[in-house]
């Protein structure tokens, strides 16, 4: 849900971030804009893979995926130059985060996973599953951003807070019931349960 938040919204979170410090807005918020969202999909496939590889390091099967993440490592510098010079000149400057994106999803969340799969006893399904509801249903919420996207004229904190927040508050609860297995949802239940019961008592 953050990627897609991130890649819809950049242009917006990153104005009224620093959109008061930028010499020339109109020209600076697109190109920080796509600059944002390409290097957005890596961070979120970093994100989403360190599990993955905390599993992996613990089971003692580093020789097996080091390798490719060191090799993509390599490849960065060297694909990022020859993007420079492939891509069209008003987007050149994204070069080095489209090789970075690209690699980090070849390396980490293809190449390095699926080769150390088969040796902790998964295949391609049990390993990418897990993904595949929380995706769907990240997409499905994404017409708030889109509605705030093309009904909000400027920009403030607070109307971003408000589509922001709608985003969220909606995909939180279809998660608890779409995502969330029945018995992890009544143990984060109990769990809500145990703290507000305290604050109600302190109060």
């Amino acid at each position: 849900p953050a990627l897609a938040a991130v890649v819809l919204l950049a242009q917006p979170i990153i104005g009224v971030w620093i959109s008061d410090r930028l010499e020339n807005p109109a020209r600076d918020l697109p190109l920080a804009g796509l600059l944002t969202q390409v290097l957005a999909i890596g961070f979120a496939v970093r994100a989403i893979t360190q599990g993955w590889f905390r599993i992996f390091y613990g089971s003692g099967h580093i020789h097996l995926y080091a390798p490719v993440l060191l090799v993509t490592g390599l490849a960065n510098p060297i694909l990022s130059v020859a993007l420079y010079f492939i891509l069209p000149e008003s987007i050149r400057y994204t070069c080095v985060a489209w090789a970075y994106s690209f690699l980090i999803v070849l390396g980490a969340l293809i190449l390095a996973p699926m080769r150390v799969a088969p040796h902790v006893g998964l295949g391609a399904r049990e390993l990418y599953q897990p993904l595949v509801r929380p995706s769907l249903l990240a997409l499905a919420c994404c017409p708030i951003l889109l509605a705030g996207e093309a009904w909000v004229t400027t920009w403030n904190l607070w109307n971003l807070a408000i589509v922001l927040g709608a985003y969220g508050a909606l995909y939180g609860v279809a998660c608890m019931f779409l995502v969330v297995r029945p018995h992890e949802r009544k143990r984060v239940v109990s769990a809500l349960a145990r703290r507000i019961r305290p604050a109600r008592a302190g109060g």
